[in-house]
């Protein structure tokens, strides 16, 4: 019998926040205050997050890129 648990996606974007936003955390704590629950909860505070200002998303790919090239040198 298969396992039929859900992940804990405020949980999950509260990490994603603290670490990759500290800055912004108050800002952006309404967004994840939200129960997220279902796929359409999931895109909408996706798009709300990532798609908040340039900004926003040069932190993110700058971010994503130094955790590759981290990976790469080990």
């Amino acid at each position: 019998m298969p396992i039929k648990s859900k992940p804990d996606y405020n949980r999950i974007y509260k990490d994603l926040v603290e670490s990759w936003f500290p800055e912004q955390k108050e800002e952006l704590v309404s967004l994840i205050s939200v129960d997220i629950t279902t796929s359409l909860d999931v895109i909408q505070v996706n798009n709300k997050l990532f798609n908040k200002n340039r900004k926003t998303r040069r932190i993110i790919i700058k971010n994503c890129v130094r955790m590759i090239y981290r990976v790469s040198l080990e």
